[in-house]
């Protein structure tokens, strides 16, 4: 007697679905025990989580295929959310996810400041220098002569008006 076909919704294959079958079934390295040190929750910076991600399956033995399959291991909450419902077989490479993982995050996660950023922002009245600056960088309250900071460069001063 045959068994009914399963539904999507209770198919527990291991895997995340919206990698396409030949990533997803993609063999993986023998020994294969990556130690990220920390998993993507929304409050750390994508390149930053990207190359260390990378870097961790890569010293793992771990190629592209792998990076792909193991990528919602590296995720939490809304994060992973995000990835176990994309559409089925939606990921065709590990490249194509990066590209989606950037996009759907980009505007949910801080940067640093640029020197356009701080061209933009301007002094207001009765601010010092030193409130400006940590207004522009929040979190960088203090920096030290072996640790360069942007201020460092020579930005033109303003003249009046």
């Amino acid at each position: 007697m045959a068994s009914a076909p399963v539904p999507p919704e209770l198919d527990f294959e291991a895997g995340c679905r919206a990698l396409v079958p030949h990533v997803r079934h993609a063999p993986w390295p023998v020994k294969f025990r990556p130690h990220l040190p920390e998993k993507f929750d929304g409050s750390i910076d994508l390149h930053e989580f990207l190359q260390i991600y990378s870097t961790t399956i890569i010293a793992a033995g771990g190629a592209n295929d792998v990076m792909a399959n193991y990528f919602h291991m590296a995720l939490t909450g809304a994060a992973r959310t995000w990835l176990m419902n994309l559409p089925e077989g939606s990921v065709p490479s590990w490249e194509a996810l990066c590209w989606l993982f950037l996009a759907n995050f980009a505007g949910s996660c801080p940067r640093a400041g640029s020197e356009a950023d701080l061209h933009a922002v301007r002094q207001q009245p009765n601010e010092t220098l030193r409130q400006f600056v940590q207004r522009f960088l929040p979190g960088e309250t203090h920096h030290s002569p072996d640790r360069p900071c942007f201020c460092h460069r020579s930005i033109p001063p303003r003249g009046p008006g």
